[in-house]
């Protein structure tokens, strides 16, 4: 797609324009697209930057939605594209921009690259830029880019509020697994499991709609699971509730601070923090307000900020080898909890099972088999 510059593609003020968009397919200008059981592979949005080394950005590998009305992908294979392998690239795999409604469902998103140089690329998987999408249910893997390897979200809150729901991200390479930015998403029931990043969750920037991270499992995914960061000129409020975060034996489960600064309301409730050098810090402390409740602290160096109500003890997971994070029976979680208005799990069981809410992404229950009496005959 290089050379589908000036009249097709988004510019945002760039000198010629982006170098491509939409190796595969391209939908713009108030166009409405679905596109279902289909397979996009090895296309390449950007090849050459059209005379101009630095600046320009080649969008969308495989697709880009490029202002659309609306859109639709599901149960689509959407594997090996390339945004740009000249210059910078956002959305290896998927570029999302628009004004309408876009859903993002039951898709494989498998191996697609940001950009092959070693620039900046955003988003390997998938980018949304400017547009407030439903992502669910997608399987996000072995992606690559430097910010947001599977996924990468920027002002999805000028838009309206994101749901980013029920994802699988496993695989992934870069600086972060997911990252959200200037968004008001809920970011709901995901797995990121066994990225090859520094940071599972990156959440930067505040708009005056906040996001909110309930019922993720976070394990195995880089040095910190979770990252908060905001500025004097984009404060950030971020909520965190019913979470499970698991490490690598270092590094930080949540970790307040960076670019430079940090102003950061954050709020943890019902959250497993494990496994990390410390459990919950603040690099800017005089200028970001954590407030910490019923939190499980198991296996950590230094808990870090314990909060009110802290809980100590085994979370005891069912097969985490394998990447099973459920409760499993004498689990300090169970019933551990406080009600903070979440109705079911990650699985979607209802909240609660017990006396009280579990601690974590998980509710446990018991399986119970009904054996009725069967009496012989005389």
């Amino acid at each position: 797609a290089t050379g589908l510059t000036l009249d097709r593609c988004p510019d945002y003020g760039q000198t010629p324009g982006p170098d491509g968009c939409g190796g595969g397919i391209l939908a713009a200008f108030q166009s409405r697209l679905v596109v279902r059981n289909s397979v996009i592979t090895d296309n390449v949005a950007a090849i050459t930057t059209q005379g101009y080394p630095t600046g320009t950005i080649g969008y969308g590998g495989g697709i880009a939605l490029a202002n659309v009305a609306s859109a639709r992908v599901e149960t689509s294979l959407i594997i090996s594209n390339a945004a740009s392998l000249a210059n910078n690239g956002m959305g290896g795999g998927l570029y999302v921009e628009s004004t309408g409604d876009v859903v993002i469902t039951a898709s494989l998103f498998l191996s697609n690259t940001a950009t092959t140089q070693p620039v900046y690329g955003w988003g390997g998987g998938i980018a949304v830029h400017f547009a407030a999408p439903l992502i669910s249910k997608n399987r996000i893997a072995y992606n690559r880019a430097t910010e947001g390897a599977g996924l990468y979200t920027w002002y999805d809150a000028w838009r309206g509020e994101s749901l980013i729901a029920d994802n699988v991200f496993t695989g992934n390479r870069g600086d972060h697994a997911a990252y959200l930015g200037h968004s008001a998403a809920r970011f709901q029931g995901n797995r990121i499991l066994r990225n090859a990043t520094a940071a599972g969750l990156m959440i930067v920037f505040g708009e005056d709609k906040s996001p909110m991270a309930v019922n993720n499992v976070i394990a195995r995914s880089g040095e910190r699971a979770v990252v908060a960061s905001g500025s004097s000129q984009y404060p950030l409020t971020v909520t965190l509730v019913h979470n499970t975060l698991v490490g690598v034996g270092r590094g930080e489960g949540i970790y307040v601070g960076g670019y430079g600064g940090s102003v950061v309301t954050l709020a943890v409730t019902n959250t497993i923090v494990t496994g990390f050098d410390v459990g919950i810090t603040s690099a800017m402390p005089a200028s970001s307000t954590i407030a910490v409740d019923r939190v499980l602290f198991w296996d950590n160096a230094d808990d870090g900020i314990r909060g009110t109500n802290p809980v100590d003890g085994d979370p005891r997971f069912l097969n985490p080898a394998e990447d099973d994070y459920r409760l499993a029976a004498g689990s300090a979680a169970i019933d551990a909890g406080v009600d903070a208005g979440v109705a079911v799990d990650f699985e979607g069981e209802s909240r609660p099972q017990g006396t009280a809410p579990d601690i974590g992404a998980d509710e446990f229950s018991l399986l119970t088999i009904y054996l009725p009496d069967v009496k012989r005959g005389q």
